[in-house]
């Protein structure tokens, strides 16, 4: 059974060889080469994340669709040799938390595959609350093999809202407020803090 998908062998001992290679988690790309030199049968389960909508699966190379069970897809291996392509969906994902989390709500986050992403004051003018993300906003995804030994960066359109000068009051009445389209750029939540000191932001205003 596969349940991770990062690149190793396994060897058993009735003789099965389990190779897996792929560029996970920047790509949903998933190869497998399986070796059965006694022609035992098995089953071989593959599990089928809850944050990919969907999957393509070729088996020998020819196009085959399996029902998700229990979030797993099972296929009978039976000859001595076997390839399996799995193609997971890596789109990217405006996220928000159930509204019963008070601290949460009218918050988004920007998920791409398994990678959750966070906005670094490295990347964007702060103060990082002045920015706002729709539920519906375009984003645009890139490998960037320069940025911190490599990780995917995701643009996402935004909207920032005019920062009150020094002199505004402390309160005033509430209206609509000047805002500029502008891209707020991402990273990998798990990269941040690894530039320089300033704010850093997983939850944004809706």
């Amino acid at each position: 059974m596969s349940h991770q998908f990062i690149a190793n062998d396994a060897e058993f001992d009735d003789g099965i060889k389990v190779s897996q290679t792929n560029h996970f988690p920047w790509s949903g790309d998933i190869h497998y080469e399986i070796e059965n030199p006694n022609d035992a049968s098995f089953k071989f389960g593959i599990r089928i994340p809850s944050w990919s909508a969907s999957y393509e699966l070729k088996v020998n190379g020819g196009a085959k669709t399996l029902p998700v069970k229990d979030g797993f897809i099972y296929l009978d291996v039976d000859g001595k040799s076997l390839t399996l392509d799995l193609k997971l969906d890596m789109s990217t994902k405006i996220m928000r938390a159930n509204n019963r989390v008070s601290h949460d709500f009218g918050k988004v986050a920007v998920q791409r595959g398994p990678v959750v992403y966070a906005a670094e004051q490295a990347d964007n003018e702060a103060p990082l609350w002045l920015y706002q993300v729709s539920p519906d906003a375009k984003t645009d995804y890139h490998f960037d093999e320069k940025l911190l030994d490599g990780v995917g960066v995701v643009k996402v359109a935004a909207k920032r809202e005019k920062l009150d000068s020094d002199e505004a009051n402390l309160y005033t009445e509430a209206k609509s407020e000047e805002t500029e389209n502008v891209d707020l750029t991402m990273i990998p939540y798990y990269a941040w803090a690894n530039r320089e000191n300033g704010q850093m932001s997983v939850w944004l205003n809706r």
